[in-house]
């Protein structure tokens, strides 16, 4: 099997190098490679595994098109497409990244967000995709498997994620922070780019365009923000050190006045 440039490789010690013999990364936004990795493998490729906002490399948005035309090409391949929505299944909404792109791929998996953070899974997708399962061609177990517990929290997330208004409200908030972000570092002369849906999004300073791919956010001032994060901190908002921020559905316009206030200050503070 001959692969494409961007061979996978181990990111910390107690990774064998050989687990990764048989997978490799591309470049996001680049359907060309897509393509490009396919005719190369040939028949050998099983799926195309990736997140429909790359959520945790920059909340890179999906160009017109890409989702889509990835998607289309594994149909057309015989490869299996799969969305990785353990950080956007139901925050972008209750159908997943999958509902509010429009975009249906073969599979998708999601976590914990679908019970408030208690140890929770489910894949979904085509039905044919399951036949491994009642054929007995591969197993499904786990050790949480049935946990009532588990069980009681995604079902009660579920029921307050789909009151009316919640995921208006939540992305109604996230962009009222990112246009604050943004019209606050402007004013100040910081150059300053977000990323992402309105529950979902990342905040790059240094840079004055939206990144395209994990390669355009190594560009981002990280020293610049890492004195913006512990000044946020400092004012009772805690944030990932990554810059990725999520709006979550207890989130108010009572937190929407703290950050917004607390970003306006610590603004001041990384421009002295």
């Amino acid at each position: 099997m001959h692969l494409p440039a961007g061979i996978t490789s181990p990111s910390c010690g107690g990774q064998p190098p050989n687990d990764y013999a048989d997978t490799f990364t591309l470049p996001w936004n680049d359907l060309r490679a897509v393509e490009a990795a396919m005719e190369a493998s040939r028949n050998d490729l099983a799926c195309v595994l990736m997140e429909p906002l790359l959520a945790n490399s920059g909340c890179c948005e999906a160009q017109e098109g890409y989702l889509r035309g990835v998607v289309d090409l594994c149909r057309e391949k015989g490869v299996v497409s799969i969305f990785d929505e353990v950080i956007t299944g139901f925050r972008l909404g209750l159908g997943g990244a999958r509902d509010y792109f429009g975009v249906q791929p073969d599979l998708s998996v999601y976590a914990k967000a679908m019970a408030g953070g208690f140890t929770m899974s489910a894949i979904g997708g085509r039905r044919e995709m399951f036949d491994v399962l009642r054929d007995g061609s591969t197993i499904h177990a786990g050790t949480y498997n049935g946990s009532s517990f588990n069980l009681a929290a995604a079902l009660t997330t579920i029921s307050i994620l789909s009151r009316e208004g919640c995921y208006e409200n939540m992305h109604a908030y996230g962009y009222a922070v990112r246009k604050h972000l943004e019209a606050e570092a402007e004013r100040r002369g910081i150059p300053l780019i977000t990323c992402g849906s309105g529950s979902v999004f990342g905040v790059h300073m240094g840079l004055n365009a939206p990144p395209r791919n994990y390669e355009d956010t190594l560009k981002t001032d990280k020293a610049l923000y890492k004195k913006f994060h512990r000044a946020m901190l400092e004012r009772g908002v805690h944030l990932l050190p990554d810059g990725r921020w999520y709006v979550g559905a207890a989130h108010t316009e009572v937190e929407l006045h703290l950050v917004r206030h607390a970003i306006t200050e610590s603004l001041k503070t990384v421009t002295t």
